[in-house]
C-alpha cells in the first residue's frame, strides 16, 4: 500500500500521470481490502501510522481523480476517525503502548490535528471540481448554478469557521508550525483553502 503510494507520488514527479493514476488507485484498493480506516491497529502508535497513510491515500486519489476526470476510488464519510494532533504523533514512540495510549489520552482533541482537517477541505474539492465540470455543460449560469456555487461557498467558509484556533491561518502559528517541523503541511493546509476559493469565483 505504501509502496503503491510512494511509486504515484514519483511517477507525478516525472510528469507520468498516467503511472501516476493507476498507482493511485492500487493504493485505494489494497488499503479498502485491508479494512482502512475503520479496522484499525490495536496498538496506539501504528492505529496513528494507518490514520495518516488513509489520509494521505485518500486525498491522492481526489487530486488524481478530479486531475484526469474520473470517477474517484473513494467515497469520503464524515465519521471517518481523524489522526491526532501532530505533536503527540511525533511524541509517539514504538514498543511503548501505554506509553503512547497515556499520550493521546492527554492530547488535544483530533481536531487539532492538520492532516485530519485536510480530508473534509479535500472533499470539498471533489465538489468544486464536480460542479465546475457540469458548469461547463451550461451555455450561461442560471439561478440553481449560482445557488451551487453559493452552497459550496458556504461550506468552505464553513470549514474555516471550524478551525481551531491554532490552524488558524496567521504568523504565530506558521512560526509554531515550522518550530515543530510541520511548516510545509500547515501551509499546504490553507494554499488548498486558497486554490478551492479561487476555483469558486
Amino acid at each position: 500500500m505504501q509502496a503503491c503510494f510512494l511509486l504515484s507520488t514519483l511517477a507525478g514527479s516525472d510528469g507520468d500521470s498516467t503511472q501516476e493514476t493507476i498507482c493511485s488507485a492500487m493504493a485505494s484498493r489494497i488499503a479498502q481490502v485491508t479494512g482502512l480506516p475503520h479496522k484499525l491497529s490495536h496498538d496506539p502508535l501504528q492505529r496513528e501510522i494507518e490514520l495518516r497513510v488513509w489520509s494521505s491515500i485518500y486525498m491522492l486519489d481526489v487530486w488524481n481523480t478530479t486531475g484526469r476526470n474520473i470517477k474517484p476510488t473513494i467515497l469520503f464519510d464524515p465519521n471517518w476517525p481523524w489522526p491526532a494532533e501532530e505533536r503527540v504523533f511525533d511524541s509517539m514512540r514504538y514498543g511503548d503502548a501505554n506509553g503512547n495510549k497515556a499520550l493521546l489520552d492527554k492530547s488535544m482533541t483530533p481536531s487539532s490535528s492538520v492532516w485530519g482537517h485536510m480530508i473534509p477541505l479535500t472533499y470539498i474539492k471533489s465538489k468544486i471540481h464536480d460542479l465546475n465540470c457540469s458548469l461547463r455543460e451550461l451555455p450561461e449560469l442560471g439561478s440553481q448554478a449560482m445557488q451551487s456555487i453559493e452552497e459550496l461557498s458556504t461550506e468552505l467558509s464553513l470549514w474555516v469557521a471550524k478551525l481551531p484556533p491554532r490552524l488558524l491561518e496567521n504568523e504565530q502559528n506558521i512560526a509554531y508550525f515550522a518550530s515543530i517541523g510541520r511548516g510545509r503541511v500547515f501551509v499546504a493546509l490553507h494554499v488548498g483553502q486558497d486554490l478551492e476559493l479561487f476555483h469558486l469565483r
